[in-house]
């Protein structure tokens, strides 16, 4: 356990502080087959809650700069006309963001099961970890088994181009999807959508700027947790 602790340092410390906080003997029972399975099957559910929700904000969130240009004057669901919503940009902001911080927080979920899951194969496999956590794959994890056989195969430097570049666009698309709620919420607040209808103002303004607030302290939680435990 010393060589992985060596070579992980400085980008292990959810792992070193489960360690801290239980003794080894604890792991040693979170270590057997049906743990490591029951493990990846929750960090599977909860990313694949994530992805769904994610969409669904991002789709909203397209909705919303649709109806904010004009352009979805007649775009309804059933017996629904996106025109006749009552706070039409209000509601659609507000679904967005509520949408997007439910999937932020089944990511942080997926993360902390995929954690404590790579911890397990530590401690029962030692230095031949890696190869069996990659038994345990993250089927809902998008992108992420392609990036991994992409960068596994020796290349020369044009395709090594071509697949930063690939992966890149693929990544840009992605944090688009994630962060296209907290637009809307930037719009709303910044260009004073509040003000195309005087009742609750000051109701719909804060409801908007909570959410934002939630939904940009979870992205940050989000990234910082994927920075200081990447291994």
């Amino acid at each position: 356990m010393s060589e992985i602790s060596e070579r992980s340092a400085g980008k292990r410390h959810i792992r070193n502080g489960l360690r801290s906080k239980w003794s080894s003997s604890d792991f040693s029972a979170i270590a057997s087959d049906e743990a490591l399975e029951r493990l990846a099957e929750a960090r599977n559910k909860s990313s694949r809650t994530a992805n769904t929700f994610m969409l669904f904000a991002a789709s909203v969130s397209f909705l919303y700069f649709l109806k904010l240009e004009g352009l979805a004057s007649d775009f309804s669901v059933g017996q629904y006309r996106l025109a006749d919503l009552p706070f039409g940009l209000f509601v659609l902001c507000v679904t967005a963001l509520a949408l997007s911080s439910v999937a932020l927080i089944r990511m942080g979920d997926s993360r902390g099961f995929d954690r404590m899951l790579r911890l397990a194969c530590e401690h029962r496999h030692d230095a031949d970890c890696e190869l069996r956590y990659l038994a345990f794959p993250n089927e809902n994890g998008w992108g992420e088994p392609f990036s991994q056989i992409a960068h596994v195969i020796a290349a020369g430097a044009f395709v090594k181009v071509i697949r930063f570049v690939g992966f890149f666009l693929v990544n840009l698309f992605l944090l688009g999807l994630l962060v296209a709620p907290l637009a809307t919420g930037a719009d709303f607040l910044l260009c004073s959508r509040v003000l195309e209808s005087v009742q609750f103002v000051d109701f719909r303004q804060y409801s908007v700027v909570l959410v934002s607030a939630s939904n940009c302290a979870l992205l940050f939680l989000l990234f910082w947790v994927r920075l200081v435990d990447r291994g």
